[in-house]
């Protein structure tokens, strides 16, 4: 019993795209995906002001030029929560051991509003560029909302 490629080949022509389209499915389903860990890190991301300050304060230390920095964002108002309700009023739930807590249907983060950088090299124009593009990015800011000031020497 001799294998015959080339009438196999010609059985299966009319059903070359179907399988093709398969063949990437598995492949697509092998691709490993985020574990659980990477999952949960996701999610912990600091989402604080002072948690993002500072990760914009590291980030622009790391860059050539700028040095010591100190990065301070204000927001335009608070935090927005909304919670779920129907036509009875908010969704609240009852614990067993007496607690009720409001069910939460969406937090909504504050825009910012303004950023200031003082940083060891913020008299150089360039370094303020790269700091503005920087702060720009990070958060959403216009450039005219974010100001860069040379650190004071001897601090």
């Amino acid at each position: 019993m001799k294998l015959d490629l080339k009438a196999l080949s010609e059985r299966l022509k009319p059903y070359r795209w179907p399988l093709l389209i398969l063949l990437i499915g598995l492949v697509l389903l092998l691709l490993p995906g985020p574990t659980k860990a990477e999952e949960s890190q996701a999610a912990e991301l600091p989402e604080t002001l002072e948690a993002n300050e500072a990760r914009l304060k590291a980030l622009l230390e790391q860059m050539e030029g700028v040095g010591r920095a100190e990065v301070l964002l204000s927001l335009q108002s608070s935090e927005e929560t909304k919670y779920l309700s129907d036509e009875n009023g908010t969704v609240i739930l009852s614990a067993g051991s007496g607690t009720q807590t409001a069910v939460v249907r969406q937090t909504i983060r504050a825009p910012y509003q303004g950023a200031v950088v003082v940083c060891t090299g913020g008299a150089d124009p360039a370094v303020q560029l790269r700091v503005v593009e920087t702060v720009k990015h990070f958060t959403g800011l216009g450039a005219g909302e974010i100001s860069v000031f040379p650190r004071k020497t001897g601090n």
